[in-house]
């Protein structure tokens, strides 16, 4: 699922209210600060492979506020995962999903949002950063064209 505040969060929650046994796993615990951006080797070697493996799976988590590592949880094998989040279609980790979702939103306009929701807090990053380099993950990668369903923003209510 692609840029901040397209929605992805919301449709997640939907999804996982009519699932037994799922949950989210958000791509925003797993930045990482010296790579500015989703640690996406990380989740991979840490949770989509022992969970496909049938293992638990553990894993530290970013803690934004604070802007440090904590320890992190554990996931058992059992259930639907749905990892959620900027760079979830990254190539090392599309092909691992057995069900790709790509929620269609301009990185401008989540920008937008983001800002709004962030009370600017984060501003210089969303524009030096974070949007720049969703634009740059977009056009080389073409997350889109690997998904198996596309939602437009715009058809995502905002209280589902």
């Amino acid at each position: 699922m692609p840029a901040g505040r397209s929605g992805k969060s919301t449709l997640s929650k939907h999804i996982v209210s009519k699932l037994a046994k799922s949950n989210i796993i958000g791509m925003d615990f797993y930045y990482d600060p010296v790579l500015i951006r989703c640690d996406f080797i990380r989740v991979k070697n840490e949770l989509i492979v022992p969970l496909k493996e049938g293992k638990r799976a553990t894993s530290k988590v970013y803690d934004w506020p604070n802007e440090q590592f904590l320890p992190g949880g554990w996931l058992e094998p059992s259930g639907i995962h749905i990892f959620e989040g900027w760079y979830s279609m990254e190539e090392n980790l599309a092909g691992l999903f057995d069900y790709k979702i790509w929620v269609d939103c301009p990185p401008d306009v989540g920008m937008e949002r983001g800002l709004k929701r962030d009370n600017h807090i984060y501003e210089d990053r969303w524009v030096n950063t974070w949007v720049p380099e969703m634009k740059k993950y977009i056009q080389i990668q073409n997350p889109h064209l690997k998904a198996d369903m596309i939602i437009n923003y715009k058809d995502i209510p905002r209280n589902i």
